[in-house]
Parts: C-alpha cells; sequence; structure tokens
C-alpha cells in the first residue's frame, strides 16, 4: 500500500468516531429542546391535627384520695363481774340487735347473792349494836373510875381497845354488805352504752364464770373511724390535725368524704380528720390519718341511705389546701414541667408551669395559663416552638370553682 493510501485510511479512522459523537451530541439537544416542561406545584406542608382544651381558671381545692375499712370507734367484749348461770336474755341480745344504754341484756340467778346481802346484812346490825354496847360500857367504866377517884385510868380499864375493835367490825360489816350489795346488781348484766352487738357467746342455762367468760362482742354507735393512710407527698396537701407532748393540738380537722358503692349505687358519707397517728409505716413509710362519722347507723328524713358499718371498705376524698385562682388540667397535657399552648396564629407554644397537686389523671396549675388559652392535649412525636398546627377540636371544661364547699 502507498503512502497515500495509508494516509487516507488513518484519517478516515479518526473522522468516523468523531462524527458518531457530534451526532448523538446534536441528538441530545433535539431532544433536550423538544421535551415537555412540567408544571410547576406549590409546595404544600403537611401540619400536625390537634386536639385543645380551653382554660379555665378559678378557686380550687386540692384533694387526697386514698382507702380505709371503716371500725367502731369503741368496741367492748362484755363480761361478767359475778358468775352465775343465765336465766335470761334479752331479745336485743343478739347480734346484729341495738340497744340503749343501760338496758338489761342477761340476768344471772341470783339466789346466791340474795342470801349473801341479807347475811352481810344481819352481821352490820351485829356490829352496829356492839359498837352501841362498847359505848355505853366505855361510859361506865369511865364513871365508875371517877368515883374511886385513884390517878389515871388506863385505855384498858376504860375499853378505849374494845370501842376500836367494835369500830372496826362495824367498818368490816359495812364494806361486806356494799360488796353484797354490789354483786346482787351485778347479776344483771346492763349495756354500758347504746350499741350493737357483733357477736353473741351465751346462751340461757349457760354457767358464766366472773370475769373469765366471754358475753358478746358488743360496739357503739355514736361513731365510726377509717384509718386512712397516705404518702409523704400527698400529706404536703392536707392540713394535718398534729398533737404534740405539751397537750397542743393542731386545730385543722379538714373534711373527709367517704364512698362505697352498694349494688351499682355510690353512698356517700361526710366525716372529719381527727388525728394523726403516732407512729409512721415502716413498711409502706405512709403517714396514718383518722377520720371520724358521726353517728353512722342514723338516718335522716327521707333518705333511703345504708348505713356505714364495720368492716365495710370505702373511698376517701380528703380536702386539703384551698388555691384561689388555679386550672385543672388532664395528666397527660403535662410534660415535665411544660405545657404546650396553641396560640391566636395556630402556632405551638412551649409554656413552664407551676404544679401545686399532680394526681393520676390530672393536674392543679397554680400559675403559667391564662383564662381562655387553648391547651394542646394531643401528644406529638416531634415538637417545635413555633410551628404550626391545626385544630381539630376544642373542648370546654367547666369552671374549676364549680361546686368548691
Amino acid at each position: 500500500m502507498s503512502i497515500n493510501e495509508k494516509s487516507k485510511h488513518a484519517l478516515k479512522t479518526l473522522l468516523l468516531p468523531l462524527g458518531i459523537v457530534g451526532l448523538s451530541v446534536l441528538l441530545v439537544v433535539v431532544m433536550i429542546r423538544l421535551r415537555s416542561r412540567p408544571e410547576a406545584k406549590e409546595t404544600t406542608a403537611i401540619l400536625p391535627t390537634v386536639e385543645v382544651l380551653r382554660v379555665h381558671r378559678g378557686p380550687h381545692r386540692l384533694e387526697v384520695v386514698t382507702h380505709g375499712s371503716v371500725q367502731p370507734r369503741t368496741e367492748t367484749s362484755l363480761t361478767s363481774e359475778v358468775s352465775g348461770v343465765v336465766v335470761e336474755v334479752s331479745p336485743s341480745f343478739f347480734p346484729g340487735e341495738f340497744f340503749e344504754e343501760d338496758q338489761v341484756l342477761l340476768r344471772l340467778d341470783d339466789t346466791e347473792y340474795r342470801a349473801a346481802y341479807a347475811g352481810t346484812k344481819s352481821r352490820l346490825a351485829q356490829a352496829a349494836l356492839a359498837i352501841q354496847q362498847e359505848r355505853a360500857l366505855a361510859d361506865q367504866a369511865l364513871e365508875d373510875w371517877e368515883d374511886l377517884g385513884n390517878g389515871e385510868p388506863s385505855k384498858l380499864v376504860l375499853r378505849q381497845p374494845q370501842l376500836v375493835h367494835a369500830q372496826a367490825e362495824l367498818e368490816a360489816a359495812q364494806a361486806s354488805l356494799a360488796l353484797a350489795e354490789r354483786n346482787l346488781r351485778l347479776t344483771v348484766i346492763r349495756a354500758p352504752y347504746a350499741g350493737r352487738v357483733r357477736e353473741k357467746f351465751v346462751s340461757m342455762a349457760e354457767v358464766v364464770t366472773a370475769r373469765m367468760t366471754p358475753l358478746a362482742r358488743i360496739y357503739a354507735l355514736d361513731m365510726a373511724e377509717v384509718r386512712l393512710p397516705i404518702s409523704a407527698e400527698d400529706a404536703a396537701y392536707v392540713y394535718l390535725p398534729e398533737s404534740f407532748e405539751n397537750n397542743f393540738h393542731e386545730r385543722a380537722r379538714p373534711k373527709v368524704f367517704l364512698e362505697f358503692d352498694l349494688a351499682g349505687e355510690t353512698v356517700s358519707w361526710q366525716g372529719l380528720i381527727d388525728r394523726v397517728e403516732g407512729v409512721i409505716d415502716t413498711t409502706t413509710r405512709q403517714i396514718v390519718l383518722v377520720a371520724q362519722v358521726m353517728h353512722p347507723y342514723r338516718r335522716d328524713g327521707a333518705s333511703q341511705r345504708p348505713p356505714l358499718k364495720p368492716g365495710q371498705f370505702v373511698e376517701a376524698s380528703i380536702q386539703g389546701h384551698y388555691l384561689e385562682d388555679a386550672t385543672l388540667i388532664p395528666r397527660g397535657a403535662l410534660h415535665g414541667n411544660k405545657v404546650y399552648v396553641i396560640d391566636e396564629n395556630n402556632r405551638l407554644r412551649m409554656r413552664v408551669v407551676k404544679v401545686a397537686q399532680k394526681g393520676i389523671e390530672t393536674v392543679v396549675a397554680e400559675s403559667g395559663l391564662k383564662e381562655g388559652e387553648f391547651l394542646c392535649l394531643t401528644p406529638l412525636e416531634f415538637v417545635v416552638d413555633g410551628m404550626e398546627v391545626i385544630v381539630e377540636k376544642i373542648f370546654d371544661e367547666p369552671d374549676v370553682g364549680t361546686g368548691i364547699p
């Protein structure tokens, strides 16, 4: 092959790829120019939707909720001071029956005690006669000695020891008569107070041993008590009626409302916190308050409320400190010490609040929220102060001051 032919072949080999590349570039440019442009769309932000609560401020009383069992303030194991056979049983001396103070519940056979009373009465008469005789003999002895006129008489001559002995016999007879009279009176078993029979242990013809045989278990009706344990944290919310060794007592006696369920209906009783027990439970570290309810078996007017019986388990709401201006919010709306408030531009604002009391379901906020503001109730995964939201629903709770006792 000649030199010219080789040059032409090399040039052809070089220009062919360049032509292909150039043609490709030209096609790309033409396609870009001929393509359709997409319509410009406006960017739409995805905003979270929230539910809010309209804030209402007003007076509020703190409350501590606890539980306890009712027990009588006074309960007695009734026994007899004398022995004997039961000869009479009152219709009121049965479990569940009521009785009045000083009412006869039982009678014991008093035959022996009447005999003892008669015997001691006779000995008292003899002792009274003996002392009169000794006084007369003593007077006569003094006159006889004065007639003799022979120095100072001895006490024995004047019968003074005999007179002292007669006086002692008289006093012993009087004491024996008082004891016999007491024993005779105690054969009649009377109620020490108005109350109710819890348990009965004896019946007709049974032998009762003095101070040993239990007759019954009774309790008084004037007052019921409920032991209510509270934590040290809850104790800060209520006034405690503490007692001190110098006979100083706190006068505060908070109200307490007791409730229990009976056949699907809620029964309520009102009482007062009377005292604080003197020890703290070492296991639970709780303080025990004692609530008192007056006349738990009394029915007033047309009320059909059932009595507050011993052993009844109740829920207790103890009234605490009174706040002039506060708001009640759901516990879930509190995040640490902050809440989320939705402003007039539907933007979320973080707000620090002062909490007066935290409950299981609610929180009492003393400051940090204003009347009429919207409190965010919806839990949010991501929160940025000032972020925009959509308010989906507004709840309007009643004023927390309504019904404050």
